[in-house]
């Protein structure tokens, strides 16, 4: 962190669904309406922008202790009577983001800017002091809204607001789930999906699909004698799975070299080429088995399908 940093709060986000965001970053005001500390911005601030400038977007300027310094996404900016607009979009790549983006729904999420206390300038005006320059480009974060409210520019350093922020709760809250809940819910959608069907043939013989292999993107599915590779997504504050499109697949066991065997005897797989599996089979299931290393691995090819 760095503690010699200012920030100063914008305007609420306001979320339009599938991740977008907008909102003012800075929000003008005057020498009548400055803010607690008597500072303000207007349109005559220089915030070194030009049009279709970018900037970083960060969650609360990097004082989290899960998501720390990650890059959110970037945010394009440009100027109008009421302050300098901002407009991104959240890629909700896990649980942590997509948790962000539900607090975004909420109201419960304002835009801050961030800037080096060496680039700023002041003027006073009366009894208030206008900041002539205050440069973007560097840090738009996505802040927790104070209890009192989002103050219209509130300039502080950093550290007074990582000591603000400290016990409100500002990690978002993401529902974890284990191994083994995991696998449930895999093996579950794949019964869904594949077993839910109408009854079979009095003579005939049922073929039922199961989660063979499990990997932290797709599953093996085998149905008799056929092997299909499905990836799959888990919304795990929903406890829900969105399986894909299943492509046939062969496989093949190959040495794998500089791997140990584990204690048990029983080795756990991996896809050969560097992937890495959550569970080894349907009847392996268990967190030794899925760490373990593996004596063999899983070469996994895509077939070629005639449509």
């Amino acid at each position: 962190m760095n503690e010699e940093q200012l920030v100063a709060f914008g305007g609420a986000i306001k979320a339009l669904g599938d991740g977008r965001i907008e909102g003012y970053l800075v929000k003008f005001t005057d020498a009548s309406r400055p803010d607690l500390v008597g500072d303000f911005f207007n349109a005559q601030t220089d915030f070194d922008l030009e049009p279709g400038d970018t900037s970083r977007v960060y969650y609360n300027h990097g004082l989290d202790p899960v998501l720390k310094r990650r890059k959110l996404t970037k945010g394009t900016m440009r100027v109008d009577d009421v302050g300098v607009w901002i407009e991104a979009q959240l890629t909700m790549r896990d649980d942590y983001e997509r948790a962000i983006y539900a607090m975004a729904e909420a109201g419960k999420l304002g835009w801050s800017s961030g800037t080096l206390p060496n680039l700023v300038e002041y003027e006073p005006v009366g009894k208030s002091r206008y900041i002539k320059s205050w440069p973007l480009g560097k840090d738009a974060s996505l802040t927790p809204t104070p209890a009192a409210g989002l103050i219209a520019t509130a300039v502080q350093p950093l550290k007074t607001w990582a000591e603000a922020t400290k016990d409100m709760g500002v990690t978002p809250a993401v529902k974890a789930i284990d191994l083994a809940e995991r696998l449930d819910l895999l093996r579950n959608a794949v019964d869904r999906k594949f077993n839910s069907g109408s009854e079979p043939d009095i003579n005939r013989e049922r073929v039922y699909a199961y989660a063979e292999y499990t990997y932290e993107d797709y599953v093996i599915v085998r149905t008799g004698a056929a092997r299909f590779r499905i990836p799959y997504t888990i919304d795990t504050t929903a406890g829900t799975v969105s399986l894909g499109d299943p492509s046939p697949v062969e496989m093949n066991w190959v040495a794998a070299k500089g791997m140990l065997a584990m204690s048990t005897g029983q080795p756990a797989y991996i896809q050969a080429g560097g992937g890495k599996a959550i569970a080894p089979g349907a009847d392996r299931s268990s967190a030794a088995h899925a760490n373990a290393a593996a004596k063999l691995a899983l070469e996994i090819t895509i077939m070629e399908v005639e449509v």
